[in-house]
């Protein structure tokens, strides 16, 4: 503003205070020095009608205002449309991934595979695995399987029974219930036998040292279950390790994936330490498969899924806690390697992989791999349960965790032996190398011990044993065979069972006549090389 312009502005407030206060609250107060203009007071002389003057002021800045206000509206709602947007399309990717995770999960290729995993040497020197370790379980559900000195008898392996433990599973170990046809499956084999080869892990665990018959009877009663103090030829309700709820889980093909083609692997979320004192406690465990088709096949894309990411502390501290106790657990084998005089597959196979082992000083362990984006499938085992105790209204009862990854040992060192990193392993003479399947420690299955099982040779007349191809049977006896085989029925001995007693002759019969013609061929071939059999 030039000075005669301030010069008529001043005199005109002069001469009329009240247009003073109007021009200051309406045109100089509301705006700072920076932003006020005198631009539309350059054409006011002295004789100028200055409140109309500033009225159209007013008016020119509450126009200016609404405009400022509606740009601002106008702004906030592009503002608003924009968020919206980005809103709709965040929630149309975060549905299109969980279908994605539903597809993949039920596809069986959410989770972490042997293959995911990371493989680093362990020491399994026999003294620095055992050392500082007492691996003997002082708690009540090993206590509870300590024979009574009156109960003298063993069971003649033709009579060992076991009770019907299907009422403390509810669902498998995924969470699934009954209707989806899982099975409960020996982790101890339910086979003295095979079970002979577990000796060294689970006498162990009991603190029993074996160096007489006698010594022997008293594993076995143990292991196998023992007579009431009755003397009856009845297996005292509730005895025996391989009969008890810790020594089972559910799971669906179980025969196929955990015992006769080893490709699951369990790891729980415990230390060494709680491992061994291990006395019925819950616990969290990760499962690793060899593939997606086996996490369908075994029901692990049903029931609860529980899953961890890669990162998640858990993940380190199952397998942390599996490398430990395998260490210990190979440590403890390699000491008593036990020579078999058995010509069935997983037997020459176990004891081919446990004189590998012994010639050994370390072993490939499993790491975690630490990305985000692998997953880890996870089940949640319940208080574990022995016969005395009162089965739960829900959920699995967990297994003894080192027996669990004594038989999970069988999976990894299968996947091992596919990648053929298992340097220096020969497959015994006779064994098929197409399928590269091994077992660390025995699987379940049927030879002489199980034909007297009720349950597996019920499963084994269902699956339809070739062995059995000559047996004959309604359909009402048929239904009767199912049920047991579903634990669905009872039956204490086979001798119990017309049907399971000619199973058991037809299956004695098949073995004694695979025997004769391999002894027969073994002679053949040493009378061909000029030795004397």
């Amino acid at each position: 503003m030039s000075r005669p312009m301030q010069s008529a502005f001043l005199r005109a407030i002069r001469r009329n205070h009240s247009v003073w206060n109007t021009a200051y609250k309406a045109v100089i107060k509301p705006s700072s020095p920076a932003s006020f203009t005198f631009q539309p007071l350059r054409g006011l002389t002295q004789g100028s009608d200055f409140p109309d003057e500033i009225t159209r002021l007013k008016s020119q800045l509450a126009a200016a205002e609404a405009a400022r206000v509606a740009a601002e509206k106008k702004t906030a709602a592009a503002e608003a449309a924009r968020l919206a947007e980005e809103a709709a399309r965040v929630a149309a990717e975060e549905k299109a991934a969980a279908a994605e995770a539903a597809r993949l999960r039920s596809e069986g290729r959410a989770w972490a595979l042997f293959e995911d995993l990371k493989e680093n040497p362990i020491d399994i020197c026999v003294e620095k695995a055992t050392s500082g370790y007492q691996i003997s379980n002082t708690g009540k559900f090993v206590q509870a399987l300590r024979v009574p000195e009156t109960d003298s008898r063993e069971i003649p392996d033709q009579l060992r029974s076991r009770s019907n433990p299907i009422k403390f599973f509810k669902t498998d170990m995924f969470g699934s219930s009954k209707y989806r046809n899982h099975e409960l499956a020996h982790i101890v084999p339910h086979s003295r036998s095979r079970a002979a080869l577990w000796t060294s892990v689970l006498a162990s665990i009991l603190n029993l040292q074996i160096e007489s018959p006698k010594d022997v009877s008293l594993f076995r009663k143990m292991i196998e279950g023992h007579y009431s103090s009755s003397h009856t030829d009845r297996r005292k309700e509730g005895s025996g390790l391989t009969h008890q709820p810790f020594n089972l889980i559910a799971l669906a093909e179980q025969k196929t994936w955990w015992d006769e083609n080893p490709s699951i692997s369990i790891f729980p979320n415990l230390s060494l330490d709680s491992m061994i004192k291990w006395d019925g406690q819950d616990y969290s465990a990760i499962v690793v498969t060899s593939s997606p088709i086996v996490f369908q096949r075994i029901g692990a894309v049903n029931g609860n899924l529980f899953e961890w990411n890669g990162d998640d502390e858990r993940v380190e501290n199952s397998f942390k806690g599996f490398r430990d106790a395998a260490s210990l657990l190979i440590a403890l084998m390699k000491g008593h390697v036990k020579e078999t005089h058995t010509i069935t597959t997983d037997y020459l196979l176990c004891e081919s992989m446990q004189q590998y082992l012994a010639k050994q000083t370390t072993f490939l362990a499993p790491f975690p791999n630490k990305s985000e984006a692998v997953k880890y499938r996870v089940v949640k085992f319940s208080a574990g349960k022995r016969f005395s105790d009162t089965p739960s209204p829900q959920g699995h009862p967990a297994p003894m965790p080192l027996l669990l990854i004594a038989k999970s040992l069988n999976g990894w060192f299968s996947h091992l032996l596919q990648q053929k990193k298992l340097k220096g392993f020969e497959f015994p003479k006779g064994v098929n190398d197409a399928k590269p399947f091994c077992a660390v420690f025995p699987i379940c299955g049927v030879d002489e011990s199980d034909a007297s099982c009720p349950v597996c040779l019920a499963r084994e007349i269902v699956r339809g044993n070739p062995a059995l191809d000559h047996m004959h049977f309604s359909e009402e006896e048929y239904a009767h065979v199912q049920k047991i085989a579903d634990y669905e029925e009872a039956v204490d001995e086979v001798g119990d069972e017309i049907l399971l007693t000619r199973a058991s002759d037809l299956i004695h019969q098949g073995m004694h006549t695979e025997r004769v013609v391999h002894m027969s061929a073994l002679h053949r071939a040493i009378a061909g090389l000029g030795l004397r059999s």
